[in-house]
C-alpha cells in the first residue's frame, strides 16, 4: 500500500471515536424516550463508552507488542462490530449502556494502532508530522459525524446510526485484512508467552514508562490539554445553549470553528516541527492551552457576561490540541520504540481518564454560570504546563546526575532508559 494512501487508512482508524461519541449525540433524547428512560440514563452511554474506550487500550498495546499490529487491530474491529449490532438492537437502557461499553472496547483498538503503525514506520519528528497530518484528516470527523447523525433521525431512527457504524467497521476491517502490511516483524516483537507471562510482561512495560519523567512529561502534558477540550465539551451546551440562548445550529457553527483551528494548527505543525523539534512544540502548545484557559477565567469571572468574549480563548485552547496531541504522543513513542504498542495505550488512557474526570467536574460544579466550564478547562492546560516543565526539568537533572555517576563509575539503580 503506498505511504499516502496508508496515512489515509490509519486516519480512518483514529476516526472510528469521533463517529462514534459524536454521531449519536443528536439523538440521545429520541433515545432516552424510545428506551423509556430519563436523559441521565441516556448520557450514562456516553460516560460508559469513555470508560471501555480507557480500561481496553492497556490491554491492547501490550499484545500488539508481542503478537504484531494486525491481529488486535483485526480483534478490536470485530469487537466493535459486534458491539455496535447490539447497540442497534438493544431493546432497554441497560442493554444499550452494556454495548456501548463493549462497543468501546473495540473502538480503542484503532486510534491506538494506528499510532503505533506510525511509530512503527516513521522516526523522530517525523512521526509527529505524519500524525499531526493524519489529525488534520480526522479533524474533519467531529465536524461531520453531527451532522451525519442529525440526517439520519429525519430520515430513520436513532439504530440506524448503530447499523452505519457497524457497516464503516466493516469496510475498515475489510481493508485490514486484504491491504494493510504486518508493521511489526517478529523479530522486533516482545517476547513472552503463556497467560501469567502476558499478565507480567504487560505490568512491566506500565511500571516502566510510570517511572521515567521524561515520558511522563509527554504524556500528561498531552492528555491534560485534551482533558481540558472533554471539560469544554461537557460544559458548552450548558453555557452557550442554555445559559445565553444560542441556537443548536449556531452552537454547531462554534464548534466546527474550533475544529477549524484544531486542523489549521495541525497542519502549521506537520510543516514546522522537523524544524523546531517535537519537545519545544509541545512546549509551545501547552503554554498556549494554559494562557488560553487563564484568559477564560479571566472572562468568566468578569462583569461582561458575553458569547462574543467566551469564543476567543475556547478557541485558542482547542486549537492548541493539533499540536500538543501530536507532539505529546510523538514524544512517547519516540522514548519507548520497543514498546510503542504500550506507549501509545498508556497515552491513550490518560487522555480518556483526564478527559473524563474534568468533564464529570465540571458537570458536579455547575451553577448556571460558565464560570465551572472555564475553572476545568483552564485546570487542564495550566495542569499540563506544570507537568510538562516539572517532569522534564527532573528528566534533565537525573540525566545530568547519571553522566557525572558514570564519569566517577557509580550507577545509580533508579535510572529507567528508554531501551530498557
Amino acid at each position: 500500500m503506498p505511504r499516502s494512501l496508508l496515512i489515509v487508512v490509519l486516519a480512518l482508524l483514529t476516526a472510528f471515536g469521533p463517529m462514534s461519541i459524536d454521531m449519536y449525540l443528536p439523538g440521545l433524547p429520541v433515545i432516552a424516550t424510545d428506551l423509556r428512560a430519563d436523559y441521565g440514563g441516556a448520557e450514562l452511554t456516553l460516560s460508559t463508552f469513555f470508560l471501555g474506550f480507557a480500561c481496553s487500550q492497556v490491554i491492547y498495546g501490550p499484545l500488539a507488542d508481542r503478537l504484531g499490529r494486525r491481529r488486535p487491530l483485526l480483534a478490536g474491529i470485530a469487537i466493535y462490530i459486534l458491539g455496535s449490532i447490539g447497540c442497534a438492537l438493544a431493546h432497554d437502557i441497560t442493554m444499550l449502556i452494556a454495548c456501548r461499553f463493549f462497543q468501546a472496547a473495540g473502538c480503542s483498538a484503532g486510534p491506538m494502532l494506528a499510532r503505533t503503525i506510525v511509530r512503527d514506520l516513521y522516526t523522530g519528528a517525523r512521526v509527529a508530522r505524519v500524525l499531526s497530518i493524519m489529525m488534520t484528516v480526522m479533524g474533519c470527523a467531529p465536524m461531520l459525524a453531527p451532522i451525519i447523525g442529525g440526517q439520519i433521525l429525519v430520515h430513520a431512527d436513532w439504530r440506524a446510526i448503530f447499523w452505519l457504524g457497524a457497516g464503516f467497521a466493516a469496510v475498515m476491517f475489510l481493508i485490514i485484512l486484504v491491504w494493510l502490511p504486518e508493521t511489526l516483524p517478529p523479530e522486533r516483537r516482545l517476547a513472552g508467552h503463556g497467560f501469567g507471562n502476558g499478565i507480567g510482561a504487560m505490568a512491566g512495560s506500565y511500571a516502566i514508562m510510570l517511572r521515567h519523567p521524561l515520558f511522563l512529561s509527554y504524556a500528561l502534558g498531552g492528555s491534560l490539554v485534551f482533558g481540558g477540550v472533554l471539560a469544554y465539551l461537557a460544559g458548552s451546551p450548558q453555557v452557550f445553549i442554555t445559559l445565553h440562548h444560542v441556537t443548536p445550529q449556531t452552537y454547531a457553527l462554534l464548534f466546527a470553528l474550533n475544529i477549524v483551528g484544531l486542523i489549521g494548527v495541525s497542519a502549521l505543525n506537520a510543516w514546522v516541527v522537523a524544524r523546531f523539534g517535537v519537545e519545544r512544540m509541545l512546549g509551545i502548545g501547552i503554554a498556549a492551552a494554559a494562557a488560553a484557559g487563564v484568559a477564560l477565567v479571566g472572562v468568566s469571572f468578569s462583569r461582561i457576561d458575553s458569547v462574543a468574549l467566551l469564543v476567543p480563548p475556547l478557541f485558542c485552547f482547542v486549537a492548541s490540541l493539533g499540536m500538543v496531541g501530536a507532539n505529546g504522543i510523538a514524544g512517547c513513542l519516540n522514548i519507548f520504540p520497543e514498546r510503542a504498542g504500550a506507549a501509545s495505550a498508556l497515552f491513550g488512557c490518560l487522555q480518556m481518564t483526564s478527559g473524563a474526570i474534568l468533564g464529570a467536574l465540571v458537570g458536579w460544579a455547575a451553577d448556571g454560570t460558565a464560570r465551572p466550564m472555564a475553572v476545568f478547562v483552564c485546570a487542564g492546560g495550566v495542569l499540563a504546563l506544570a507537568a510538562q516543565r516539572g517532569l522534564a526539568y527532573i528528566s534533565r537533572r537525573q540525566h545530568r546526575r547519571d553522566g557525572h555517576a558514570a564519569l566517577r563509575g557509580v550507577e545509580y539503580p533508579t535510572r529507567i532508559s528508554g531501551s530498557e
